[in-house]
C-alpha cells in the first residue's frame, strides 16, 4: 500500500512525535508514506469562510500533485483532511469551477482531474490495513483494566456523509484500535466535544474552559489517558492542559498521546522513536514505564 503523505502546516512545525510515530507504524504495516512534494497549505476551513477560491486553489494544487504521483493522499490533521477532502468533492461535481481552478494550475504545470481518494491515516488503519493485521503486530499488551478515551475530534466526524466513520455521535473506529492492544476504550462525556483550538487564538478563555471540560469528565471516567489523532486536538488537550491546571487548580493530569504512539509502544517501540519525550504532559511518560505488561 502506497500514499502520497500530506503533513500540512502545524505537524512539522509542533508534532514531530505525531509523524515520527506515524511513520514508524506504517513501516510496521507495510504502509509506504511517500512525501508530497513542494507541500504547502491545505486551504484550512478559516481560509474557506474568508475567501472560497483560494481555498479551492490551494486544496486543488496538493490534490493535483498527488495525482501527478498517481497515488491517493494521506492526512494526519483532520483539519486538513477536511479541508482537501471538501475541496475534492466540490470540484468533482462543479465542472465551472474546475476549469476555472485548472486555469490558474496551468500556471504550475498541473492539472486536477479529480482521480484520488482523500483518507485520514485513521481511515488507512481501520479500513485498508484492518484490525486483524494491526492486531498481528502488536507484541506487548497493556495491563489488563487499562482505562482510555479516544478523542475524536470535530473534523474527523463531521460532516459524516464525507467523512464515513460511522455514527458521528458513537464513533467506534479509534475505540476499537485501542482495544486491539489490550486497553479498554472507555468513553466519557467529554469524547465528542470541541477541543476549543478553533477559538484559542481570539478567545483563548472560551478555549481553555473546552479543554477543562474534557480532561475533567476523563478523570471522572477514571481514565489513565487520552488518545489524540489530530495535531490541533493535541495541543489543546496536552499543551494546553497545564494552563488548564493552573487555571483551575487540578492536582491530576491525563496523559495525551497521538493513536500512532500508543500503538507504536504496544509494537515494542521505545519512546524516542516514538517521539513520545515531546509529549507536555510528562505523565505520558508512564505508559511505556508501568502500563505495558513485561516491562
Amino acid at each position: 500500500m502506497k500514499y502520497a503523505l500530506f503533513l500540512g502546516c502545524t505537524i512539522p512545525e509542533k508534532m514531530n512525535g505525531y509523524e515520527a510515530s506515524s511513520r514508524v507504524v506504517a513501516r510496521e504495516l507495510g504502509v509506504e508514506l511517500i512525501d508530497l512534494p513542494n507541500s504547502g497549505c491545505c486551504g484550512s476551513p478559516i481560509v474557506r469562510s474568508m475567501d472560497e477560491q483560494y481555498w479551492t486553489l490551494l486544496a486543488a494544487r496538493i490534490l493535483a500533485t498527488a495525482e501527478e504521483m498517481g497515488l491517493d493522499l494521506c492526512c494526519l490533521c483532520n483539519g486538513c483532511v477536511g479541508s482537501i477532502m471538501h475541496a475534492n468533492e466540490y470540484l468533482k461535481k462543479d465542472k465551472i469551477a474546475r476549469e476555472r481552478i485548472n486555469d490558474i494550475l496551468s500556471d504550475f504545470d498541473l492539472e486536477y482531474k479529480g482521480t484520488l481518494e482523500v483518507k485520514h491515516l485513521l481511515k488507512i488503519l481501520y479500513e485498508d490495513v484492518g484490525l486483524s493485521r494491526i492486531k498481528e503486530h502488536l507484541e506487548i499488551p497493556f495491563k489488563d483494566g487499562l482505562k482510555i478515551g479516544a478523542y475524536y475530534g470535530c473534523h474527523m466526524l463531521r460532516p459524516s456523509e464525507l467523512t464515513h466513520h460511522g455514527d458521528p455521535e458513537r464513533p467506534t473506529h479509534m475505540d476499537e484500535i485501542i482495544n486491539l492492544t489490550g486497553a479498554i476504550a472507555s468513553d466519557y462525556e467529554g469524547k465528542i466535544s470541541c477541543c476549543g483550538a478553533p477559538v484559542l487564538s481570539n478567545a483563548p478563555e472560551i478555549a481553555w474552559r473546552l479543554t477543562h471540560r474534557i480532561i475533567s469528565t476523563a478523570h471522572d471516567a477514571d481514565l489513565k489517558g487520552l488518545i489524540t489523532i489530530c495535531p490541533f486536538c493535541s495541543l489543546s488537550l496536552d499543551l494546553n492542559q497545564i494552563k488548564v491546571k493552573e487555571l483551575w487548580e487540578l492536582d491530576y493530569d491525563i496523559p495525551v498521546l497521538h493513536l500512532p504512539q500508543l500503538l507504536g509502544l504496544s509494537m515494542g517501540y521505545g519512546v524516542r522513536e516514538l517521539g513520545i519525550f515531546e509529549n507536555r504532559v510528562k505523565s505520558a511518560m508512564k505508559f511505556p514505564r508501568f502500563l505495558l505488561k513485561n516491562e
